[in-house]
């Protein structure tokens, strides 16, 4: 499973954002879960790291059990989860706009 969230993070095409923008809740697309991933996601790593990947639903999942296993991200409750995995799938996911 490591393998597959470091092709993940390293899959991603490297973007561009003005200095400081990926730390600004603005940096992500309105909908619903938007606060709780710039929270959650921010206390690790940069927005940069989470904007570019446009996952699907269950590979967010995947990617999401593997830091709540190896990297000591707190397990997120059910209705948080699903908020989360809902605005990853839909606003960065693979169909979103880029």
């Amino acid at each position: 499973m490591r393998g597959v969230a470091l092709a993940v993070v390293l899959a991603g095409s490297l973007s561009w954002a003005p200095a400081g923008a990926q730390d600004d809740i603005d940096f992500l697309p309105e909908g619903e879960g938007r606060e709780d991933v710039f929270y959650i996601c921010q206390a690790c790593h940069s927005l940069m790291i989470v904007k570019q990947q446009r996952l699907s639903y269950t590979r967010w999942d995947k990617l999401l059990h593997w830091m709540e296993e190896e990297q000591g991200l707190p397990e997120l409750p059910g209705d948080v989860r699903e908020r989360v995995l809902g605005y990853l799938s839909t606003a960065l996911g693979e169909d979103a706009p880029r």
